[in-house]
């Protein structure tokens, strides 16, 4: 059985005011939000083993049983090496494919592990902006924006570490994270041509911005 879970967290703060000065008034605001994403899944699967990291096949181990001296069911592998003290012999439980039901919890932790993964996406951001007129023209005031804005972002991805090593029927999955952060600034300007009190027959209103 599958097991997702998942879980989000945003903030967001305004802040907006104005004052006067220079015989202008200009308008501001400050912004902050922050938003963040996690998951998670759970998934479990056979342990088919993988060399590379000295990980034998359980699922193989468990499967290749025989009658020991009390005459329970044993791992052949640990019957063979009794003094053995590799864990994934000595430990070995063996497992019945047949049926449902037949395994003990111990058969099933032995032969399964988890090959779910982790996941994370974050964000922060800052504003800030300010506004104002800066020289009255025939159409309307010219005015100027300008403002800057800071942003990080972090990601990453963190498989279990039966997925990372590849033991079971996929190859092995590597975690990986990044991250980055940007620093802007910018500014507007609004330049009326036309406007009320001063337009054309065929244009009453005509503004030019550029950013």
């Amino acid at each position: 059985m599958a097991l997702w879970e998942w879980s989000s967290t945003p903030i967001s703060q305004l802040l907006r005011g104005d004052f006067h000065a220079l015989n202008r008034r200009f308008d501001w605001n400050v912004s902050y939000s922050h938003g963040q994403a996690y998951s998670s899944y759970s998934q479990y699967y056979f342990v088919y083993g993988n060399p590379k990291y000295n990980v034998p096949n359980l699922l193989g181990y468990a499967l290749d049983s025989v009658t020991g001296p009390n005459g329970q069911a044993e791992c052949r592998v640990t019957e063979q090496n009794p003094n053995s003290t590799n864990p994934y012999i000595k430990n070995c439980v063996p497992f019945d494919p047949f049926g449902v039901g037949n395994n003990s919890a111990a058969a099933l932790r032995y032969v399964t592990a988890n090959f779910g993964n982790t996941a994370l996406n974050w964000q922060d951001d800052a504003q800030a902006n300010i506004q104002a007129p800066v020289v009255r023209l025939p159409a309307g005031a010219l005015r100027l924006s300008l403002g800057a804005e800071s942003r990080y972002e972090y990601a990453s991805f963190n498989p279990s570490p039966a997925s990372r090593e590849g033991l079971g029927y996929s190859v092995p999955i590597i975690a990986t994270h990044g991250r980055f952060t940007t620093h802007e600034v910018y500014g507007e300007m609004r330049v009326p041509l036309l406007g009320r009190g001063y337009h054309w027959k065929f244009a009453r209103i005509l503004t030019i911005d550029v950013a």
